[in-house]
């Protein structure tokens, strides 16, 4: 079903000036579902569930007592004049922290809450006033840019990334305190609003689904790349913006109060265009492109994009709008896999064993295996995204998905509760009032702690949208633990790391991808993969420039997620990434295809031993190829290995066991603007230094074998030896303690065949690059002390999905 676009002077009398051919995106007329909520409030809040909250509402629950402190340093601000007159009213702002509408939010939801009638009138009031001061002006049309509540960006980017959600919320949870001639108002901005969002390009032509207006159609997904942009964070907010935005108003004030304004129930019909545009593209990706419940722009911005999502279905939730016979499938997306098990698992698996006390005025906390974007490498609080979902699930009566949200906001939350008063107090400066209100409405001071989640889980864990593993060794602090991903690179803060290595060991990380913001710490050299020499042709932007100058893969790239494998077993871990893609850049008429083949495979030695298996083939003699391994500390080479220390002790042993010519080198690379990093590591990241290996003479083919080993101080590098086939498919291979690990040269061509010399200390055998799935035979002949492993095609012994057989 398609909506329609009318070419009228509706948006000409939305925006406040003369008639013009603006077309009006027409909602899909749909009638609402028997269940539509017509009480207030219905926006997060039911009436049902008034009475159970305001029991809450006492002295000796600290959350109340929380936001009783917001509400009198918001009155404050009001009655010293700071709000609104201090509020920059801009739409592009990284930070307002005199935000109207924020305030309003705090003081609407303290009037429903607070048990005293004239407090309730007060708070009510300063609500109602606060956000008509907006209303009033935003009434006015759109202007030049700066100008206050009028800014063209107001409603699409940050302003409305952070606060949006106040709009929809005040206007519900103060309802009465507004007058027609008010509500007529409000009709006019929202309906304005939603215009703007339905066209949206805060960062580009994907921020809004296309065609523009059509609902329900497998139009809306027949273009990868765009449908891969639903996961950015400011695609996700105009998708909230517009399906909370049409809830707000009753069916009775949803009328036109002038003429050539659109007709009776527009605004509330484009709740139909939330679910049928916005949420239609998103579940899409969600079972595509991001199955597995991992944001392509990692935990950092992934906040934003799953926040508001997540308030969007809990708003359908309590406004009975959740409703698939009406508007289609994606309205019960709640209840899907990638909402009640996807997220959930992903960032459990996600989050570090041990607690690391990074601040000490925020506490012990579980760091992130994170990726993409962030000034900061430290756990982001996700109240936003776990709150809704638990509230949704309590009211529901889905305990098993309420009590995993519910422990994970305890578990993961920044400080590890030691600081949530802290934290809660310090909102109006930073992440909004309504952190502190899904506090209180989502943790019932009589209810238990919940039960940990973790002992029920799997150890590992697969993202298959972007190819994301995650595996550790059990579930205690003192795990070891990896992550690998490999990804598509097709939108903003997506990092350049297809074939990363993460490890873990007691209680820190070892190696990892250096995390920041930009495009210069985001290359692939230093984010622990391989970098392979492109062409730089003529008309690359400054980044691609940039990142053709270090062999990285390239930004905004269309390629698809490189093919990966994953093979688990209780002693090891195996993945297998092709990330060619990513390496070659073809837009409009740039070409950069020199790479012919890019592929890396990761065999995890639990717990202490990491191979990595590098492959890379040029179209051209000459280019570079090169491995990157970030460390803590500057590590101290030896020949082909080289040795870091951890802040705590422990020993990063690495080796180059292939190429033959390969030279080792370290260096230190702290923050630097005259540095490769640009300036633009992030704070707290560990990782300062790097290895590199490469072969100063490269050819057209090579392959790297690299050995990682963690261990203790005292622990001395391993011994190894290096083996290869003697017959028959080309592989190389290396023996670590009584472990032969054997990797397939070319992973392109099917497995024939192949014979081993394996020695007698050898206890297990792991043959990878096998069509997983495929049987094969495989026999030990005796030779001495030692034996002649022979593999053929066909057979009784079965390889696993990683197309792994151990022996």
């Amino acid at each position: 079903m398609t909506g329609l676009i009318r070419t009228t002077a509706f948006l000409a009398v939305l925006a406040g000036a003369a008639p013009s051919n603006a077309q009006f995106i027409d909602p899909p007329h749909r009638a609402e579902p028997p269940s539509a909520v017509l009480s207030h409030p219905r926006l997060f809040i039911t009436a049902q569930q008034l009475p159970k909250y305001r029991t809450w509402a006492a002295t000796n629950n600290k959350m109340w007592n929380t936001m009783v402190f917001l509400a009198d340093r918001g009155k404050a601000y009001m009655d010293q004049g700071k709000v609104p007159a201090n509020d920059s009213g801009l739409g592009r702002a990284n930070y307002e922290p005199f935000a109207t509408e924020q305030y309003a939010e705090l003081f609407a939801f303290m009037s429903l809450m607070d048990h005293s009638p004239a407090k309730q009138a007060d708070y009510a009031k300063r609500a109602h006033d606060l956000l008509m001061h907006v209303v009033n002006l935003a009434d006015g049309g759109v202007a030049s840019p700066n100008t206050p509540f009028r800014d063209p960006a107001f409603a699409i980017h940050n302003r409305s990334r952070w606060f949006g959600e106040a709009f929809p919320l005040v206007v519900d949870w103060c309802y009465p305190t507004f007058t027609a001639p008010e509500k007529a108002k409000i009709r006019r901005v929202f309906l304005r609003w939603i215009q703007e969002n339905l066209r949206a390009e805060t960062t580009g032509p994907y921020d809004h689904p296309k065609p523009e207006g059509v609902v329900n159609s497998t139009l809306l997904t027949a273009d990868k790349y765009a449908v891969r942009y639903t996961s950015n964070n400011y695609y996700c907010n105009h998708a909230r913006q517009v399906g909370m935005l049409a809830l707000a108003l009753d069916p009775a004030d949803d009328v036109p109060s002038g003429p050539g304004e659109p007709p009776a129930r527009s605004l509330r019909q484009f709740v139909g265009n939330a679910i049928g545009a916005w949420m239609k593209t998103i579940d899409y990706c969600e079972k595509t492109y991001t199955k597995g419940g991992i944001s392509p722009e990692g935990l950092g911005y992934g906040e934003s994009d799953t926040s508001a999502i997540a308030m969007l279905l809990l708003a359908l939730n309590t406004s009975g709008m959740d409703a698939p016979a009406t508007y289609g499938a994606p309205a019960a997306m709640a209840e899907g896999d990638f909402w009640k098990h996807e997220l959930p698992d992903a960032f459990v698996h996600s989050m570090s064993p041990r607690l690391v006390t990074q601040k000490s005025w925020i506490g012990p906390s579980h760091m992130p295996a994170d990726f993409g974007d962030m000034g900061e490498y430290a756990p982001v609080n996700y109240i936003r995204t776990f709150a809704p979902m638990a509230l949704i699930a309590r009211a529901k009566g889905d305990a098993a998905t309420y009590d995993k949200y519910r422990w994970m906001i305890d578990e993961y939350e920044p400080g590890h509760r030691s600081s949530r008063q802290y934290q809660m107090e310090g909102v109006l400066e930073s992440y909004g009032a309504l952190f502190s209100i899904f506090y209180f409405l989502v943790v019932d001071p009589k209810e238990p702690s919940k039960l940990d989640q973790r002992p029920g889980m799997p150890t590992d864990y697969v993202a298959p949208g972007l190819n994301r593993v995650l595996s550790r060794t059990d579930w205690t602090p003192d795990a070891a633990w990896i992550g690998t991903k490999c990804g598509w690179i097709s939108s903003d803060h997506n990092g350049k790391d297809a074939n990363k290595i993460e490890f873990y060991r007691n209680g820190e990380w070892m190696t990892k991808g250096r995390t920041g913001y930009g495009f210069n710490v985001g290359a692939s050299d230093f984010q622990n993969t391989m970098c392979v020499q492109n062409y730089t042709p003529p008309g690359l932007t400054d980044f691609w420039s940039l990142e053709a100058s270090r062999g990285a893969q390239f930004s905004y790239n269309h390629a698809e997620a490189g093919a990966a494998l994953a093979s688990f077993g209780p002693d090891h871990t195996y993945t297998q990434g092709n990330a060619t893609g990513q390496y070659n850049l073809s837009a409009n008429t740039i070409e950069a295809t020199d790479v012919l083949h890019a592929s890396r495979s990761i065999m995890w030695l639990k717990p202490d031993f990491v191979i990595l298996y590098d492959r890379a083939l040029s179209r051209t003699a000459g280019k570079f190829k090169r491995v990157y391994l970030n460390t803590a500390k500057l590590a101290t080479v030896t020949g082909k290995s080289a040795t870091a220390a951890t802040p705590k002790g422990q020993r990063l042993h690495i080796t180059s066991v292939l190429p033959a010519g390969a030279v080792v080198k370290s260096e230190s690379l702290p923050p630097s603007a005259n540095g490769p990093d640009g300036n633009q590591t992030a704070q707290l990241e560990p990782m300062r230094c790097r290895v590199m290996i490469e072969n100063p003479n490269p050819p057209k083919a090579i392959q790297f074998l690299t050995i990682l080993q963690g261990a203790d101080a005292n622990t001395p590098m391993a011994s190894y030896s290096r083996v290869a086939s003697t017959s028959g498919d080309a592989y190389d291979g290396v023996i670590v303690n009584d472990a032969m690990v054997l990797f397939k040269t070319n992973m392109l061509t099917a497995f024939t065949g192949a014979s081993f010399n394996v020695p007698g200390i050898v206890n297990a055998i792991y043959i990878t690059g096998l069509k997983p799935g495929a049987a094969y035979t495989v026999k030990k002949n005796p030779v001495g002390g030692s034996f002649k492993l022979i593999v053929t095609v066909g057979g009784t012994t079965m390889a696993d999905k990683g197309g792994v057989v151990r022996v």
